[in-house]
């Protein structure tokens, strides 16, 4: 009975949590959210493997709040699969909101 009930709520955060690949960002701030929580190493491993992607810049993965906040360069667009997919390089199974502009 417990592992039907777990399934049943691991189906309920698949289906919940959208899809990031395939959703594009244009230029802009942008800022997501991270769980679990991390520590400032990590946050500087997320900030080197996400440095790798060309069309952002201006990464600051904060611990304190556990978000990621990241800027668009001008004329590009980047999928935000992209983005999760590099946290997700340097911590597996970590969970990555999808991107929300961040007025900061």
């Amino acid at each position: 009975m417990l592992l039907l009930k777990t399934l049943s709520m691991l189906a309920l955060v698949f289906v919940a949590v959208p899809a990031l690949a395939g959703t594009l960002l244009p230029p802009g701030n942008y800022m997501s959210t991270l769980s679990p929580t991390f520590d400032e190493t990590t946050a500087g491993k997320f900030e080197s493997e996400l440095s790798k992607i060309g069309e952002i810049q201006s990464i600051d993965a904060k611990p304190d709040t556990s978000t990621l906040h990241f800027t668009v360069k001008d004329n590009v667009q980047v999928d935000a699969g992209r983005i999760a997919d590099a946290v997700k390089s340097i911590v597996a199974g970590t969970m990555v909101t999808e991107p929300i502009v961040d007025i900061d």
